[in-house]
């Protein structure tokens, strides 16, 4: 997807939500476009990182600002793990993720748990009306476990 595609889509997103969000600055552009990238969750300082070698004059604070913002919108969804500093995942389509035990890489599960969608929910939990849910998965992924067979 461009660069341009990828603004309108956010923008279409943002209208159809109906939250207020000033204009697409650049540092907004490419937190967009690096949280675009397939199975990659980094953290804010990652991000920073990253778009400070663009924008010498950026500020940490801006990317923090920016990361709730377009979370708040749900354009982009904050993954809080316990224990460690919340990660970025820009693909806001309800899904699963699972994360490595031992280097702490963070992937996307995309399955249908026909068991977990909200109306079935009575069946499991019948005092209660679910509003959300999450499920984290955790485990180790196959490079770790290729490490531990060598060793």
């Amino acid at each position: 997807m461009t660069k341009t595609g990828l603004t309108i889509i956010i923008i279409i997103i943002v209208s159809q939500r109906g939250v207020s969000m000033e204009r697409m600055s650049k540092q907004r552009n490419g937190i967009l476009e690096i949280l675009s990238q397939k199975n990659y969750h980094p953290g804010a300082e990652e991000i920073y990182s990253r778009l400070k070698k663009r924008f010498p004059k950026l500020g940490i604070a801006t990317v923090y600002r920016n990361l709730e913002q377009l979370t708040a919108a749900g354009v982009i969804v904050k993954i809080n793990m316990a224990g460690e500093a919340a990660r970025f995942d820009g693909f806001p389509e309800k899904h699963y993720h699972i994360t490595c035990t031992v280097c702490g890489r963070v992937e996307d599960v995309w399955c249908d748990f026909k068991l977990m969608e909200k109306n079935n929910f009575r069946q499991i939990i019948p005092d209660f009306e679910v509003t959300e849910y999450s499920i984290d998965f955790q485990g180790r992924c196959r490079s770790c476990r290729e490490k531990e067979k060598m060793n």
